[in-house]
């Protein structure tokens, strides 16, 4: 899974940020990141940077190039099926573990709910642990909670302050298109997405595209990965960021750029909502 005989693996991921120097927000959960810790690499095959420490110790450059670990259970349990004074505890001990491998602490800001299961008490329970940020699909959460023009329209691409909690949409149809490549660059609907983002009106407007770390098993997806962040990278009227330097109010939005990290808008939808239970489309 790390490094395969024909290049593929996991490291592909953490290869293409590094060299384009550009952050990513990564989910990784400690029973993750221990397994990693313990592949081992045949030593006969004489590359012995292609097992889990190794990983691991890249992984952590990249936090401290300013990539985000989002903050996690220990094990992705669920959130409403369990007392949140368990899921506190997990909490606590998935931060000590991730901290001890990747000498870096996940954020304290952004927090990732498993299976992308959400709520009203859901984000209660994320908010009394103290997070002030967490992630919801576009066309699943933010769709069926506020409409489709809503979900559609420039709404659909800032933050959401629901329930006191400020939601990053994860453009969960627009991600289809992540390993589509037209003239070594992204294909012509992500193209004209961010076009289209770009000359509105809002400077404080977000695409999130999501991937598994196993996508990164498949050659051929590994490489259009590459070379689409490539292609992003070369654009300068689009910026990749980290989740929590938006939540801590670091990304500059001024124009032109002064150099200073501005608090983004949102989009208020207010407080005491109930809000249907739903989860990422498989």
């Amino acid at each position: 899974l790390i490094n395969d005989d024909n290049g593929a693996g996991y490291h592909r991921l953490v290869d293409a940020h590094g060299a384009f120097a550009e952050p990513v927000n990564l989910h990784i959960t400690p029973t993750l990141a221990s397994a990693i810790e313990w592949a081992a690499v045949d030593p006969a095959t004489g590359k012995p940077w292609r097992d889990g420490p190794s990983l691991n110790s890249r992984i952590g450059e990249l936090f401290d190039d300013g990539s985000m670990l989002f903050a996690t259970t220990f094990a992705d349990h669920i959130l409403p099926y369990t007392p949140d004074s368990f899921t506190a505890s997990s909490v606590d001990l998935a931060n000590s573990v991730l901290s001890d491998i990747y000498d870096a602490a996940p954020s304290e800001r952004v927090f990732w709910p498993a299976e992308r299961v959400l709520d009203e008490t859901v984000l209660a329970t994320i908010s009394n642990l103290g997070f002030s940020h967490t992630v919801a699909d576009q066309m699943r959460h933010i769709f069926l909670w506020f409409g489709r023009t809503s979900a559609l329209g420039e709404d659909g691409y800032r933050i959401n302050r629901t329930n006191g909690i400020d939601l990053f949409p994860l453009h969960d149809f627009a991600s289809g298109f992540r390993f589509d490549i037209h003239d070594n660059g992204l294909n012509f609907p992500l193209r004209e997405l961010l076009s289209r983002r770009a000359r509105g009106g809002a400077q404080d407007q977000v695409l999130t595209l999501v991937s598994d770390w196993e996508d990164f098993g498949t050659l051929t997806q590994a490489d259009a990965y590459e070379r689409n962040l490539r292609w992003l990278a070369n654009r300068p009227w689009i910026e990749i960021v980290a989740g929590a330097a938006i939540a801590a109010g670091a990304v500059d939005l001024s124009q032109p750029a002064d150099g200073l990290g501005d608090v983004w808008g949102t989009v208020d939808r207010g407080t005491g909502l109930d809000l249907d239970r739903t989860a990422k489309d498989w």
